[in-house]
C-alpha cells in the first residue's frame, strides 16, 4: 500500500509535467505556425514578383544613394528571410524534442499505472489467500473445539461412572461380620499353623 501511495504521488507529478509540457508544446507549435506562415507570405510574395538580382538593383537604381539604400534593404530583407528559416527550423527541433519527450513521459506514466494495476491484483490475491487462510483456521478451531467438547463430555461421564461404581461398591460391602476362615479349603494341607 506504501508503494500504491508512492506510485499514486508519482502518477500525479507526471500528470502534471505531461500536461506542462503539452501547454509548452501547444504554444511552440502556434509560434511555428506564425513564423511558417510569415515564410509562406514572403515566399509568395517573391514568387509573384520574382526574384531581385543584385544587378536589377544596380541597373534600377537612380543614383548612387539609391543604389545603396535599395542594397541595404534587400540585404536586410534577405538576412531576415535566413533569420526567419534557422528559427523555424530551430523551433521545430526544439518541437521534436518536446514531442520525444513527452512521448517518454507518457510511456512511463503507462508504466506506473500498469505497476498500480499489477500492485492491485497482487493486493487481491493476497486478500483472497488471507481469506481462504481464516476460514480454513477458523473452521480447525471449530473442530478443535468440538474435539475439546467431546473429550470433556467423555470425561464427565467417565468421572460420574467411577463415582458411580465406587458408591455400588461401597453399598454392597459391609465389612466382615462373625469368624474368618481358613484361606485355604480342606484337604489341603499346610506346613505351618
Amino acid at each position: 500500500r506504501a508503494e500504491q501511495e508512492k506510485l499514486a504521488v508519482e502518477i500525479k507529478d507526471v500528470e502534471s509535467e505531461i500536461a506542462l509540457a503539452e501547454a509548452e508544446l501547444a504554444e511552440a507549435e502556434l509560434r511555428l505556425k506564425e513564423h511558417e506562415d510569415l515564410l509562406k507570405m514572403r515566399l509568395r510574395a517573391i514568387q509573384q514578383h520574382g526574384v531581385i538580382t543584385y544587378l536589377e538593383v544596380l541597373f534600377n537604381s537612380s543614383s548612387f544613394a539609391d543604389f545603396l539604400t535599395r542594397l541595404h534593404n534587400l540585404s536586410l530583407i534577405a538576412s531576415n528571410d535566413l533569420r526567419l528559416i534557422d528559427e523555424i527550423q530551430a523551433e521545430r527541433d526544439i518541437i521534436q524534442v518536446w514531442k520525444e519527450d513527452l512521448e517518454l513521459k507518457k510511456a512511463n506514466l503507462e508504466n506506473m499505472r500498469s505497476q498500480v494495476a499489477a500492485n492491485e491484483a497482487e493486493m487481491e490475491r493476497a486478500a483472497a489467500h488471507r481469506e481462504t487462510l481464516l476460514v480454513e483456521l477458523q473452521e480447525e478451531i471449530t473442530s478443535n473445539l468440538k474435539a475439546i467438547q467431546d473429550l470433556e463430555n467423555e470425561a464427565q461421564e467417565l468421572d460420574n461412572l467411577i463415582r458411580r461404581l465406587i458408591a455400588e461398591a461401597a453399598s454392597k460391602f459391609s465389612g466382615v461380620v462373625g469368624s474368618l476362615h481358613w484361606p485355604i479349603e480342606a484337604p489341603t494341607w499346610m506346613s505351618s499353623g
